[in-house]
């Protein structure tokens, strides 16, 4: 019974996926690609994830996009280009802005970077 225990909760670890947050995802803020333009961000480059079981995928894919943001030098942003934030197949632009502090104004992308990064 401990065996099986044992083995359904490594089961369960491994299809949730690792969804934590690097201590430094603080500095990777979460912004539209209309305020990326008007704020004259620089396109670093693309970073993506795709979550074979989509258990917790909101939450494993922006963890996985942001760990893989903060190791592009200078990074300060990120913005979803591809299809819902964070759903099973994800990816984003990873930006620099000239503001690193530059928040989002759309209500949406503040509530989803309030819940999936803890910040806004």
């Amino acid at each position: 019974m401990k065996k099986a225990l044992l083995a359904l909760s490594a089961l369960a670890l491994v299809l949730s996926g690792c969804a934590n947050l690097p201590a430094s995802a603080d500095r990777i803020n979460l912004i539209t690609l209309g305020e990326a333009q008007a704020n004259h961000c620089e396109k670093l480059g693309w970073v993506g994830s795709v979550a074979i079981v989509p258990i917790n995928g909101k939450a494993r894919n922006t963890a996985q996009i942001v760990k893989k943001a903060l190791k592009i030098p200078g990074a300060t942003h990120i913005a979803y280009t591809k299809g819902e934030a964070g759903y099973s197949n994800a990816r984003a632009q990873v930006l620099k802005c000239p503001n690193p502090n530059l928040k989002t104004k759309d209500p949406d992308t503040r509530r989803y970077s309030k819940d999936y990064l803890g910040h806004d």
